[in-house]
């Protein structure tokens, strides 16, 4: 979904527990500035509305 939006994406599987600790959630999302923008333990149902709150577009669903 990011890539059809023009937005550049990275899929990187972390298996460090001392990082997966860190953020608490199995999913990530982190912006190129290394901050999280978004994290859960579930894919969300509405992956567009998550890429519009965190690309400042929408309020976060």
């Amino acid at each position: 979904m990011a890539r059809t939006r023009g937005l550049p994406v990275a899929h990187l599987p972390v298996f460090d527990p001392a990082v997966r600790a860190c953020w608490g959630r199995r999913l990530v999302l982190v912006r190129p500035d290394q901050h999280v923008a978004w994290r859960a333990d579930t894919v969300p149902e509405d992956c567009n509305a998550i890429l519009d709150h965190v690309c400042g577009r929408r309020e976060c669903p």
